[in-house]
């Protein structure tokens, strides 16, 4: 229930001082971190993003006791396509204000400004089943993806190394100056095939991960160029591994003893770079001592394979939100055509109907030729509850999955096995991942 006397409004000058108290009184990071309002106010200098105009709190006699931020991000959907996404963060209520519907007027609130922004799709981490998971939920926002790392210990990290093998014609060296716009055409070659990654502009790299050292969401260190390793093939950039040892850096809820990979990214072909890599990192953790292992990578079978001995833990879940259900098609358009020219359907034209909790649109589909939202009446409706639509939309699950698991109801005059495959064309399955160093 909500109390009255609560002001819910957007950031002014001023605020930051008390938003920055209530971060550390609401989370532990925070505090850990050591954030106030100088270190809140330079969030927007490294990440494009963050603008404090985008803040919401709530006001209480006078004093901030509620607060979200919204992050701007563009997120890939499909091979080509980045959709537009409000990222939602550190939403943070003072103890003593807790239970009184604050979280959740202030999630509302965000929705509602994606909404006038024009903002199709809405996104967060949380941990699976903690209150605020069950909140989210509650806001509208269905889970899409658990994130897992792969840990392993220091003897894991040793079967990791010895099984990479001795690899030829790979040269590993530390990052140098200029190496950015290199690595950065590289993520993109390595990122086709995944939905979830994060666009970045040649700037934010440098802001985030050459200015400093990018960690995780809103904590940073200093870069240290020893810590950044870069596989050169045939006098060409084909791989990258940015790690962290954390005695060298603040690194909430990690040990010292602890190491990172924040990511491990290789040209496509490129696989000795991919185990050279790998090799080269174990071999610094190892000479540092470090005891313990974190890895974040896209869960396929090459980094699963690469790194068998070690363990899959859960991260967090990642949830989504769709505010525009029409506008996310529409920016999905060109990404659909191009998806059934690779699988061209015979037959007459479909139109299909996703019913959905985020409300309902139409696609006229003829060959290759998509329109959203037509008038005419549908041939095929497909019913979906919130959490498989935006699984399928992402590719985690495929239209063939929801049906075997029972999680949707379709209506349709035409063949069903058209419509199935019609369905997976456009939403075929892709693997899922987002670097921690793009989190919010």
């Amino acid at each position: 229930m909500s109390s009255p006397g609560i002001i819910f409004r957007k950031y002014r000058p001023g605020d930051e001082e008390d938003i920055a108290s209530l971060l550390c009184s609401s989370f532990e990071s925070f505090r850990e971190y050591g954030i106030n309002k100088e270190v809140w106010l330079r969030y927007g200098e490294i990440d494009s993003g963050f603008k404090p105009e985008n803040a919401i709190v709530a006001e209480y006699e006078g004093k901030i006791v509620g607060y979200v931020q919204i992050i701007n991000r563009r997120v890939k959907i499909g091979d080509n396509c980045y959709v537009s996404m409000g990222g939602i963060a550190n939403v943070s209520t003072m103890p003593e204000m807790r239970r009184r519907g604050i979280g959740t007027t202030l999630l509302m609130n965000a929705i509602e400004q994606c909404l006038n922004e024009g903002i199709p799709l809405s996104g967060l981490y949380t941990s699976y089943g903690s209150a605020a998971h069950r909140m989210y939920k509650r806001a509208g926002y269905e889970d899409t993806f658990l994130c897992k790392a792969l840990v392993g210990t220091v003897d894991e990290m040793k079967r990791v190394k010895d099984n990479c093998g001795e690899t030829r014609g790979v040269v590993i060296r530390h990052y140098e100056y200029g190496d950015e716009e290199k690595m950065l055409k590289t993520y993109l070659e390595w990122g086709r095939s995944y939905t979830g990654l994060v666009e970045r502009s040649i700037e934010y790299w440098r802001r985030k991960l050459v200015e400093r050292s990018a960690i995780h969401t809103f904590f940073y260190g200093d870069f240290d160029l020893e810590e950044v390793f870069i596989a050169v093939e045939n006098g060409e950039v084909t791989g990258y591994a940015y790690t962290t040892l954390c005695k060298k850096k603040k690194v909430p809820f990690r040990p010292p003893e602890a190491a990172l990979i924040r990511e491990l990214v290789f040209k496509p072909g490129c696989l000795k770079s991919l185990i050279s890599l790998v090799d080269a990192v174990m071999d610094f953790f190892i000479s540092e001592d470090v005891k313990l292992c974190e890895v974040a990578s896209p869960l396929e079978d090459i980094y699963l394979t690469v790194f068998k001995p070690f363990r899959q833990m859960p991260q967090g879940m990642f949830m989504t939100h769709i505010p525009l259900i029409h506008k996310l098609f529409e920016e999905l358009k060109s990404e659909f055509e191009s998806r059934l020219s690779l699988t061209p359907l015979p037959g007459g034209k479909i139109v299909v109907e996703f019913e959905t909790p985020y409300g309902s649109v139409r696609l006229g589909i003829r060959g290759g030729e998509v329109n959203i939202s037509i008038d005419e009446e549908p041939t095929v409706k497909i019913f979906f509850d919130s959490n498989s639509f935006t699984r399928m939309v992402f590719g985690v699950e495929t239209i063939n999955d929801l049906v075997a698991e029972n999680m949707i109801r379709i209506h349709t005059t035409q063949y069903i096995g058209r419509v199935l495959s019609m369905i997976q064309a456009l939403f075929p399955r892709r693997t899922w991942f987002m670097s921690p160093v793009d989190h919010w």
